[in-house]
């Protein structure tokens, strides 16, 4: 809630989330504990503001939207796009502090778009979807690029896979006649050539990872 400071929204999800036995004091050492964890001790008794008030900064807002998770010790985490809204660099600090959590032997799931390379490389495992369907799943790194090599696209130079991955997605590679003949086709408009194409790359690559080791194994 805006107007609570950091640790008044902590403490609250855990008098709610904690078992009734657990005692105040108890309670409290657990929030403090999940406050340094974080890295929000030296803005713990900050109000978290709103757009008319000044309060803590979006990183420090993240944070505390997964402390408010953390105080029940889940094993695992699962979090919607925790970067949208930050930029570069507080990015990459929530994502740094998802990686000590994942570390400490938590198990955090979350969704991301286009992360740039120094968080993507932070990854342990990857799942890639395209139009509900997947299309990769399994470890980050090198691997995923080698998977999408064998269906026959390469990334160059030194491009963030995260933007060659999206470029796959959206089409922005070569693909075979049966696809370009249809902007030869009057009255085929410019929307319906780009969504065939995605459609075209979509079921292409579904069928390149059902014929994957990665997906046999």
């Amino acid at each position: 809630m805006e107007t609570l400071t950091i640790r008044e929204n902590i403490t609250f999800s855990a008098t709610l989330r904690l078992p009734r036995c657990t005692a105040a004091r108890e309670r409290d050492e657990k929030v403090s504990s999940v406050i340094e964890e974080l890295g929000l001790t030296s803005v713990a008794d900050r109000i978290i503001g709103t757009q008319s008030t000044c309060g803590v900064s979006g990183g420090e807002r993240k944070r505390t939207c997964i402390g408010i998770e953390l105080v029940n010790d889940p094993l695992v985490l699962y979090l919607d796009e925790p970067t949208t809204g930050l930029d570069s660099y507080t990015a990459g600090t929530v994502i740094q502090t998802l990686r000590r959590l994942a570390d400490s032997g938590r198990t955090i799931v979350f969704s991301i778009h286009q992360p740039k390379y120094s968080i993507y490389r932070r990854f342990d495992r990857l799942t890639i979807i395209s139009n509900g369907q997947m299309i990769y799943h399994g470890p980050g790194g090198q691997k995923p690029i080698l998977h999408f090599e064998n269906c026959g696209y390469f990334i160059e130079g030194h491009n963030n896979p995260a933007d060659f991955f999206m470029d796959i997605l959206h089409g922005e590679f070569d693909i075979d006649a049966t696809v370009v003949q249809q902007e030869k086709i009057p009255g085929t408009s410019e929307k319906d050539v780009c969504k065939t194409i995605r459609e075209t790359v979509c079921r292409r690559l579904i069928a390149c990872w059902l014929e994957s080791t990665l997906w046999r194994e």
